[in-house]
């Protein structure tokens, strides 16, 4: 029984690929990450990239936090975009969870952390959704 629902997860749900342009992902993965690479450079002098996460780069209340949001928004959609590719081809498991890596992704650019500065304003659920306690 465990064995067949391993040998299910694992197994490519069929040998044919499809035929959707995987440049796509690779224009996608590059935007997101040059997105990303920047984001740091118009974050307020408090920002540094060693002591604040990712997600901080794209807090609610920032200037400039719409650049980092932009990098997760395209990251989730190249993630999401690549499990579609190679659903045909990779096990389903594989598929699965970059699926969902993608829709996590898309999440958090939907959903900013609240700001490491003092006094600007955060919407608490947002950060809550973002960063479950």
């Amino acid at each position: 029984m465990i064995r067949n629902l391993i040998h299910t997860l694992l197994s490519p749900v069929s040998e044919k690929r499809l035929h959707l342009p995987a440049w796509g992902v690779l224009f996608l993965l590059s935007l997101s990450a040059t997105a990303l690479l920047v984001a740091p450079a118009i974050m307020p002098d408090s920002y540094h990239w060693i002591e604040h996460t990712t997600s901080e780069s794209a807090a609610q209340g920032i200037t400039g936090a719409w650049l980092a949001r932009l990098g997760f928004l395209l990251f989730g959609l190249a993630v999401t975009w690549l499990a579609v590719i190679m659903n045909p081809v990779w096990a389903r498991g594989a598929v699965w969870m970059h699926t969902a890596f993608g829709i996590f992704m898309l999440a958090t650019a939907a959903f900013s952390v609240r700001s490491w500065l003092e006094g600007v304003a955060f919407n608490p659920v947002e950060d809550g959704l973002h960063f479950p306690a």
